[in-house]
């Protein structure tokens, strides 16, 4: 299985986002059969215990040079030393030990830490990946992740290797699994009432260091809103959760602490107020309309894209004229159904809660090594192909002799219009690759064969060997212009693999194929 550490932090100054989406990511891999764990400094508010109640081991240390903080920014600033950096990274590397492990990928959700941090820490991962909203620091990573609305990989060009993998997009947000509902249940959110007030939820994260929940909540009693149709979050650490709660008892106005039913809530909603960053994507991909205010500035660039859009009303907290601004927009929400509609729509085409997904499937690519087979090989590329699942799928479904396979492998080993590879990550060999040039070589075409270990099946594997496997044949064989695989009608799992990497089952077999299997075809640029 692909072995992953998270490295993430949260506390009262930084809030709790980070390590929720990364949550959100860790969840992903495990669903692929991955081992994931993560490595967190012992903050004031970090998590530590939430995280390992969901199953997942947490690398731990103290943080001493860093409590004199006393405000997010300052928090930074402090961590981004060069000290900071080296006494993080001398902590990463001496919790490591502890287990003696290591990781096919290290992923990194932290602001302070840059290309100094990550080259300390290189030896411990094969491949590192670093989640960011800000793009304003050196990195050196293999792949980087910006899931704001309006990310540009233009803005890292400076900071990256130049060979690192950008994903940039709300598309993909790393959002947790209860916010991939259906279309039918998406649609719930925006249905509109049958009757009676409309219903808003507020959410403003899990600390609301400022008192923002009780501004909003103060604005929405002046406009004469009052009872259950009001659901309020405050958030597992906000400090002023005495006030809001009486409050809100005052209008009537549903308070809850904290929930684990945010995707319920949403569903429920016909609008929300909500924060930037990724709780923001969470009302995307349920189509409820929102009023957005950034409570840390990296939210602002990610919200003022979405409101050029349309998708969103952005209001500014740190504004003068704030609680009239939060009102202008509330009364206009309330009058305006086709605006609601329209926000829905737009929010809904820049986040559809596939991100993890689209993530993950980079990581399984990327992760694999590829190595050209050997005659040593033969008795478990024997073993491998002779699998009942294998030949099940296979154009010959027959088990063959050994002695029939050795002759085989020798004669493609010495073919130069033909290659055969071996995928594997750190914990061993994933599937097999065979690539061969049509014709021995003497056209641009390909003709492509794919199977899995037999334990490595059912876990996204088929899509990432066909995604690496065609990297590969395109730096080896630049000239090609098309590669063709012939997969059995029946085997779906494979006809899905090789779809999401771009191939298309021709109409018309024109390889000469008959009865069970198909050509599909990819097209290269």
């Amino acid at each position: 299985m692909m072995q992953v550490l998270i490295r993430v932090d949260a506390s009262h100054l930084l809030g709790t986002g980070h390590v929720m989406r990364c949550i959100a990511l860790a969840d992903e891999l495990v669903r692929r059969g991955c081992r994931v764990s993560f490595a967190m400094c012992e903050l004031a508010g970090h998590l530590i215990a939430e995280v390992e109640a969901r199953g997942y081991g947490v690398l731990q240390w103290t943080a001493p040079w860093l409590e004199a903080a006393t405000s997010q920014q300052v928090w930074i600033a402090h961590a981004q030393t060069s000290l900071a950096q080296e006494a993080d990274a001398t902590c990463l590397v001496r919790a490591a030990q502890s287990v003696a492990t290591t990781w096919d990928w290290l992923v990194v959700d932290h602001y302070a830490l840059d290309a100094q941090w990550h080259r300390a820490v290189r030896p411990l991962a094969r491949k590192i990946l670093v989640i960011d909203d800000l793009a304003d620091r050196p990195l050196h990573c293999d792949m980087v992740l910006n899931h704001n609305v309006g990310a540009d990989a233009a803005s890292y060009a400076r900071h990256l290797p130049s060979d690192c993998l950008t994903m940039m997009g709300a598309n993909f947000g790393l959002l947790r699994q209860e916010f991939s509902l259906t279309g039918d249940e998406a649609d719930s959110a925006t249905d509109g009432n049958t009757g009676g007030a409309i219903r808003i939820l507020v959410s403003l994260g899990g600390t609301d260091a400022t008192g923002l929940n009780l501004v909003v909540a103060e604005v929405l009693g002046s406009l004469g809103m009052r009872g259950h149709a009001v659901t309020i979050v405050a958030g597992m650490r906000n400090v002023h959760a005495e006030p809001l709660q009486k409050l809100c008892a005052q209008f009537g106005f549903t308070y809850l602490a904290s929930t684990q039913a945010m995707a319920q809530l949403l569903a429920q909603a016909d609008v929300a107020v909500g924060a930037g960053g990724v709780s923001m994507l969470e009302r995307f991909a349920l189509r409820v309309p929102s009023i957005v205010l950034p409570i840390v500035a990296n939210q602002f660039p990610g919200a003022q894209a979405a409101a050029a859009c349309g998708a969103v009303l952005l209001v500014d907290p740190a504004s003068a004229g704030f609680r009239a601004e939060l009102s202008d927009a509330l009364k206009l929400i309330f009058a305006d159904a086709r605006l609601l509609r329209s926000m829905s729509e737009r929010g809904r085409a820049l986040c559809d809660a596939k991100g993890a997904r689209r993530v993950v499937d980079a990581m399984q690519v990327h992760a694999l090594e590829l190595r050209l087979a050997a005659q040593d090989d033969a008795r478990s590329l024997y073993e491998w192909r002779n699998a009942p699942q294998t030949r099940a799928h296979s154009g010959n479904a027959q088990e063959i002799a050994y002695a029939d396979h050795c002759q085989w492998l020798g004669k493609l080993l010495n073919d130069d219009s033909r290659r055969l590879w071996i995928a594997f990550t750190l914990d061993g060999p994933v599937g097999v690759l065979r690539f061969d040039l049509a014709n021995g070589g003497g056209t641009s075409s390909a003709v492509v064969s794919v199977y899995r270990v037999p334990d490595r099946t059912g876990l996204g594997w088929g899509r990432a060997l066909v995604a690496r496997g065609m990297l590969e044949a395109q730096s080896i064989w630049p000239a090609l212009t098309h590669v063709d695989a012939h997969i059995s009608d029946d085997n779906l799992a494979s006809g899905r693999a090789f779809a999401a990497c771009g191939f298309v089952r021709l109409q018309v077999d024109d390889n000469g194929h008959s009865g069970s299997l198909s050509t599909h075809r990819k097209v290269l640029a």
